[in-house]
């Protein structure tokens, strides 16, 4: 047999591995062959100092080399290596072992930019230590790299998310037993990464026995094929001996053949501040519901042990003011108007305590519209002529002559406004106007026409500051007196049982200064159309 001599290196064509030799005639001239103009790059190479002894056409045009410049210069194939990468890659071929390999690193490409590529080969002749070259093919996996890189920021941005917002995530490889996680979960626990054992028992151990049960009865449907999702919370034990709560929730995402699951993701999440909320929550809600009995046992005991005697004493009053003589009649008046005020509080304290406990379902009924404001405008024309005032009504016309209304709520937050408006006015008028508007038409069905009935209660009083009129509806709220030096008279209670009426009868109420000075209460209630002549 002829020995061949190609590139200067003379050699019977063979391939041997670490524990045998094959001799092949032309074996080594066939493969060249084979890969010359293969569209992948093809190098053969020497194993010890990397001098290139051939390359294909493809890896060629690759690094722009003519094909004839391997036999004219002596290229070395460290010298295509990324610098980055050539004493790593130098290093492995020293320790290499096998006869094949497979090695990922970069290369400098024609326009001096690095690409990743993946070489894979086979040694040749390496008995001879000065003589062993190296058959490879070079895949470009850029891409590859570019993409791995890329879930690996992404994996990256998720852990920092997830420990950020403290969160734990995990993977249960359930036919192996086995937990996997991103760290924070066992940190969350107190341990250290790498020192907590991620299998079934050692979770099961930590997991509160009070809970153990609810925890296993969560895993059920999931693990039964019943459910792909659970959520629970339990508590478990940290490595200082205290428990946590968490909220541990999970999917399954892979099944075998026969639909068991056998794989699970979720996440866990520290919620003992919550629970320890919660806890403090439910004192405070026990201790003010407790608040809440003895409010209302006392309101009970005001309304029987103080209202009664009020109402006796306000009638003897009245009696001795008919009969009283000059001297005596001053003192018998401050006694009446102190009692009446007394009295009014604690109307008004049984009237929100109502509120508070529900007061019945609207008691609405047709109402003859034309009856109802002929009484106020009679009511309320003698109430402002004990203070010399003007009372001014008026109804629109297009109001319904009959509307179902719930009237008792609807006259006390009437009453209410006048009664204000009037106190609080030295010289001038009182204006009551109201008005209709149409919300939603009736039906053949017998659906009655609904509307929103609008009352505006104007003064020409002493008005209230702008920077008050946000506040005036809160309970116990008085205006200060000019000067700063004590406060309006009244409870401050009169405006936060209306707005709580109106409320109640679908509508708002909301107060503004008047166009000519004073103050302007609006307020609206849904009433329904009724049947009736007026």
């Amino acid at each position: 047999m002829k020995e061949k001599k190609r590139n200067g290196f003379s050699e019977k064509p063979s391939i041997q591995g670490f524990n045998e030799r094959i001799s092949v005639e032309g074996l080594l001239d066939r493969i060249f062959e084979l890969i010359r103009n293969a569209s992948i790059s093809a190098f053969y190479r020497s194993l010890s100092d990397h001098r290139i002894v051939y390359a294909n056409a493809y890896f060629s045009k690759t690094f722009r080399l003519p094909l004839g410049e391997w036999e004219k210069t002596p290229y070395l194939w460290t010298d295509f290596v990324a610098p980055v990468d050539k004493e790593s890659y130098r290093q492995y071929f020293e320790g290499l072992k096998t006869p094949q390999y497979s090695l990922d690193y970069r290369l400098i490409d024609e326009l001096g930019q690095p690409r990743w590529v993946q070489e894979e080969g086979t040694v040749l002749f390496p008995k001879h230590s000065e003589g062993a070259m190296a058959l490879a093919l070079i895949h470009d996996i850029s891409e590859h790299k570019r993409i791995e890189a890329e879930l690996y920021g992404n994996e990256e941005r998720l852990n920092r998310v997830l420990t950020d917002l403290h969160v734990g995530l995990w993977d249960w490889d359930i036919p192996n037993k086995r937990y996997f996680g991103n760290g924070f979960w066992t940190q969350m626990f107190g341990f250290q990464p790498g020192t907590f054992t991620t299998d079934e028992a050692a979770w099961a151990a930590i997991v509160h026995p009070d809970d153990f049960d609810h925890f296993l009865l969560a895993l059920e449907d999931p693990l039964t094929g019943k459910a792909d999702q659970f959520s629970t919370e339990y508590r478990v034990r940290t490595l200082s001996g205290d428990w946590k709560w968490i909220l541990d929730q999970g999917k399954v995402i892979d099944r075998d053949p026969l639909g068991r699951p056998v794989r699970l993701i979720g996440t866990i999440v520290d919620i003992t501040a919550q629970k320890e909320r919660q806890t403090e929550l439910m004192h405070a809600k026990v201790k003010a519901e407790k608040a809440s009995r003895e409010k209302s046992e006392l309101l009970a005991s005001v309304n029987h042990d103080l209202k009664t005697p009020l109402t006796v004493i306000l009638g003897a009053v009245e009696t001795l003011l008919q009969e009283s003589t000059a001297p005596t009649k001053p003192l018998l008046e401050m006694i009446h108007s102190n009692t009446r005020r007394l009295e009014k509080m604690v109307g008004a304290l049984l009237e929100i305590h109502q509120i508070e406990l529900g007061m019945p379902t609207s008691l609405a009924k047709a109402i003859r519209t034309k009856r109802l404001f002929e009484d106020c405008n009679r009511n309320y024309t003698q109430l402002a002529k004990k203070k010399n005032l003007s009372y001014e009504q008026r109804i629109a016309q297009d109001i319904p002559k009959t509307i179902i209304l719930d009237q008792d709520r609807f006259l006390k937050v009437l009453n209410n406004l006048v009664d204000n408006a009037v106190k609080y006015t030295r010289e001038g008028s009182v204006r009551l106007e109201v008005g209709y508007t149409p919300v939603e038409a009736g039906n053949a069905r017998g659906k009655r026409a609904e509307g929103e009935l609008h009352v505006s209660v104007s003064d020409t009083g002493v008005g209230i500051p702008e920077a008050y009129l946000p506040y005036v509806f809160d309970r116990f709220f008085r205006v200060p007196n000019k000067g700063g030096r004590g406060r309006s008279p009244g409870f401050g209670l009169g405006l936060s049982i209306c707005r709580d009426l109106v409320e109640q009868m679908g509508g708002a109420i909301s107060i503004k200064p008047a166009e000519k000075g004073g103050t302007t209460v609006e307020f609206y209630v849904r009433v329904k159309e009724g049947n009736g002549a007026s």
